[in-house]
């Protein structure tokens, strides 16, 4: 029994790791895994209830599953702390683990909704 247990705490490690993150990476990064959940949270959400001011969910649901996500314990940008930097050209997103850490689910829903939004010059 002892050996099935650990076989299939080792299956289900190994088919996590292979499914992380989004469609371009982030295997192993549990807050870059977080937040692109939480973009396709926001995208379902949207789906069921509109919000006029984001006019085109399915280029913002694109984008979710395109952009690279990545994460740094602290961020810096203009020599201030911030919670993430996007850059739209790259299709990038770099989010700050500690700053990931101490937000609520409201404020993560905010900050993701920026980032994506960001990425989509928008």
């Amino acid at each position: 029994m002892k050996i099935h247990f650990q076989i299939s705490a080792l299956i289900f490690c190994v088919a996590i790791a292979a499914h992380a993150g989004n469609e371009v990476g982030n295997g192993g990064d549990l807050v870059a895994q977080e937040f692109v959940a939480a973009g396709r949270k926001l995208v379902a959400e949207l789906r069921k209830s509109p919000d006029p001011r984001i006019t085109d969910i399915d280029k913002l649901a694109a984008a979710v599953e395109s952009v690279k996500v990545t994460t740094a314990e602290s961020l810096t940008l203009h020599g201030s702390e911030v919670d993430a930097i996007n850059c739209p050209e790259e299709k990038h997103i770099d989010v700050s683990r500690s700053r990931w850490r101490d937000y609520g689910a409201g404020k993560r829903a905010s900050l993701v909704l920026h980032e994506y939004l960001g990425v989509m010059n928008i």
